[in-house]
């Protein structure tokens, strides 16, 4: 629920949420489940992409977020023996990638 909020909430921020677009694929190989999640926002800086995984980052200010969603999204795939990768710093959208074990 934390990407598609926050992947909802780029596309507000670009004024363009009735033309944007948030699509999730599930590719699967023999050792893993790779669910993407993607919106075509304004992207993320790349200076701020070595930082969304860490707790109370945000980029949102102190009355829009708290910077946990990304942390609690890597938490719990951590948990889980996956991962969370952002696949497109600095382009258009962003494109995260959640690697899960089958």
């Amino acid at each position: 629920m934390n990407l598609f909020a926050n992947a909802v909430e780029a596309l507000a921020d670009a004024d363009r949420i009735e033309d944007g677009r948030i699509g999730v694929r599930v590719v699967e190989d023999q050792s893993r489940l790779v669910l993407r999640v993607e919106d075509d926002g304004p992207g993320i800086a790349e200076s701020h992409a070595e930082h969304l995984f860490e707790p109370f980052f945000t980029t949102k200010g102190a009355t829009r977020g708290t910077g946990l969603g990304l942390w609690v999204c890597y938490t719990v795939l951590e948990r889980w023996s996956g991962i969370i990768e952002l696949a497109t710093p600095e382009s258009n959208g962003a494109e995260f990638l959640l690697h899960l074990p089958k």
